[in-house]
């Protein structure tokens, strides 16, 4: 009986696994369908589209874009108005307890009002060492305490970040013109020797360097005032986000003119950058006043 019973599962198992593999055969089968019938679905679709209506959908699609990508631009630049403000704003504000000047936004950077007061100092040759002092000591004046003031390494670094801009303006001035005269004038103090680099348009002028050299000949000169146009180009690109190569060769074509005093160095330097630079800066000398002239 036992022997029975086990070959009648055994032939009712042997009935389902087969009722589960025709089921499954079938559904294989309608599945297979299915991929079928869509796939020829989806390329009768493609098919039907036209290379002229693509074109025309993709510029419809771009003249969308166009629109949203200004307005997610303008978004950003007014996101950065409300930081500035807010910024600005919570360097007025004071808790009542005590009046206090938070230096840092969010605990994280500088604000925008320390960093004018760091570049005042600055402009007005105070030295590094000495402005974390004179900010602390101006600001208890008026009864307010300063919490976290920059220290010397940290205005220094302001004093960079304030060179990079003035780097940044003057190539945006050079090249905002076509018409551009490049000037530069040297003056020896106990021993150090000072050469400053000025670009001149038709309505504006920009220092673009003040450097202690290491003698007055004329390759000194040259040097330094291709080096100042390297570091304009070198900032103009950090901030636009373009090649460097053109945009040194398009400020070198917009000098046209230079301004030296009349001394062969001054001469020599500007044969050698225009020989450099593979372009002719016409040669023009400042004429300064005669003094002492009799009657």
């Amino acid at each position: 009986m036992q022997d029975l019973k086990k070959q009648l599962r055994g032939n009712e198992q042997a009935t389902e696994i087969g009722r589960l593999k025709t089921e499954i055969i079938k559904l294989k089968k309608a599945h297979k369908k299915f991929i079928t019938y869509h796939s020829n679905k989806a390329k009768k679709e493609s098919a039907s589209v036209g290379i002229a209506q693509h074109k025309l959908v993709k510029n419809k699609l771009q003249q969308r874009d166009a629109p949203v990508e200004e307005l997610e631009y303008e978004n950003v630049i007014l996101k950065e108005q409300v930081e500035t403000l807010q910024s600005r704003l919570q360097d007025f504000e004071s808790p009542e307890e005590g009046k206090i000047l938070q230096m840092k936004t969010n605990e994280k950077t500088y604000s925008c009002m320390t960093r004018i007061m760091d570049f005042d100092h600055i402009v007005h040759n105070v030295p590094t060492a000495n402005i974390p002092t004179l900010i602390l000591r101006s600001q208890s004046r008026t009864g307010v305490k300063a919490e976290k003031i920059p220290q010397k390494t940290t205005v220094e670094l302001m004093a960079r970040e304030l060179g990079a801009l003035s780097e940044l303006q003057a190539a945006t001035t050079i090249l905002a013109s076509d018409n551009v005269t490049v000037g530069f004038d040297a003056t020896a103090q106990e021993g150090v020797h000072v050469n400053t680099i000025h670009f001149t348009t038709n309505t504006q002028c920009c220092v673009a360097a003040l450097d202690q050299l290491p003698g007055g000949t004329a390759a000194d000169y040259a040097e330094h005032v291709l080096d100042t146009v390297d570091r304009l180009s070198l900032a103009y690109c950090y901030f636009m986000d373009k090649d460097f190569v053109q945009t040194k060769d398009n400020i070198i074509s917009r000098i046209t003119n230079s301004m030296t005093d009349r001394c062969a160095a001054n001469h020599a330097a500007l044969r050698i950058i225009s020989l450099i630079a593979a372009q002719r800066i016409m040669l023009h000398c400042a004429l300064y006043h005669l003094v002492g002239e009799s009657h």
